[in-house]
């Protein structure tokens, strides 16, 4: 087995594991589904966890590496515009918008943005 850093992604088994589990998704249309609209919160958000989970490795990415940072930068945007304290989505809240949301988004944005620099 070939092992080239230490995250559990770093290595071929894990590679090969996941070319297995994605074969036949089509990962780059979800994407471009989850970030059609921008009111679309709940899709955006998981369509960015994905890109920070699978994303922080082109060995792991089951989309077309090129379209990889594309989609790194939509779902920034995005993210951003939702954490927006008087954009649409944190005004749901109401005028004290919610602080435990706006942690949450605030740090996906980082880990986003963290894995987005790599690439």
């Amino acid at each position: 087995m070939g092992t080239w850093g230490k995250g559990p992604w770093d290595n071929d088994s894990a590679a090969d594991w996941c070319a297995e589990v994605f074969a036949g998704v089509d990962m780059d249309a979800f994407m471009d589904d989850a970030f059609k609209y921008y009111d679309a919160w709940g899709k955006i958000r998981m369509a960015c966890y994905l890109l920070t989970t699978l994303g922080v490795s082109a060995y792991v990415w089951p989309g077309d590496l090129e379209r990889r940072p594309e989609h790194m930068q939509r779902g920034l945007k995005l993210l951003r515009d939702m954490a927006a304290p008087d954009g649409e989505y944190v005004s749901q809240w109401g005028d004290g918008g919610n602080p435990e949301l706006e942690k949450m988004l605030a740090q996906e944005i980082a880990a986003l943005e963290k894995v987005a620099s790599t690439t």
